[in-house]
């Protein structure tokens, strides 16, 4: 196998800006993605949300000992970090060049391609979501993304949630079936019981389900 190490520092700078832009627009927060089933022929929703531990995941630095080996067989020493043991270096500004462990699949190389834009998957006109997940992609329980974006979000559920599995490079509407339009995204904070505000809307709220209006508490048409 040739081994490609890739430039490091930049990979810092990017995971450093994207973490500007995590607590910015997503750290600590619930999403509600309200899409159309074609198949229920009915509204339902994804509730997805994003914390400390999670942030690690979508930079795509590897905890695999393989990968690990990658480097220690070059005589390259590196360090792995706990998900909150990385956010909470990045941070601090202390990550550094031993920190960085690149899959060997360059997948990381792929996320640092999406990192900073992570932030479209809640508020642009074009969000899809796959309920089942693609299997011939990432094996998960669900996706949203973007149409002709290259943006998307594989999802695991846990405890009523969805969680971030993965960022992919990736356009959702190649995911084949059980791909649904998203007409409303709303927000809130995790601790907060509803949802106060709007990322996206193409659809008028009283014309969703009543448990799905329940879930919010829109006042004044705030938008974020």
């Amino acid at each position: 196998m040739v081994i490609k190490f890739y430039d490091e520092k930049n990979i810092i700078r990017i995971i450093q800006s994207g973490l500007v832009n995590y607590e910015t627009y997503l750290l600590n927060k619930s999403f509600l993605y309200v899409y159309y089933d074609t198949l229920k022929k009915d509204y339902d929703f994804i509730e997805l949300i994003f914390k400390k531990e999670h942030f690690k995941h979508l930079c795509g630095i590897s905890n695999n000992p393989k990968d690990v080996f990658i480097y220690e067989n070059a005589g390259i020493h590196k360090e792995v970090l706990s998900p909150i043991k990385f956010y909470d270096i990045c941070k601090a500004k202390r990550l550094g060049y031993k920190h960085i462990i690149i899959k060997k699949d360059s997948s990381t190389i792929q996320k640092m391609n999406i990192l900073n834009n992570l932030h479209l998957l809640t508020q642009n006109e074009t969000i899809y979501c796959n309920i089942l997940g693609v299997h011939n992609i990432l094996r998960c329980d669900g996706m949203i993304g973007l149409s002709k974006g290259n943006i998307s979000l594989a999802l695991r559920n846990l405890n009523g949630y969805s969680i971030p599995l993965s960022s992919l490079d990736f356009d959702i509407t190649d995911s084949g079936e059980n791909l649904f339009e998203v007409y409303l995204v709303a927000s809130k904070k995790i601790n907060e019981k509803k949802y106060s505000c709007i990322n996206l809307q193409k659809i008028d709220i009283e014309k969703l389900p009543y448990g799905i209006k329940e879930l919010l508490n829109i006042k004044d048409n705030v938008h974020c």
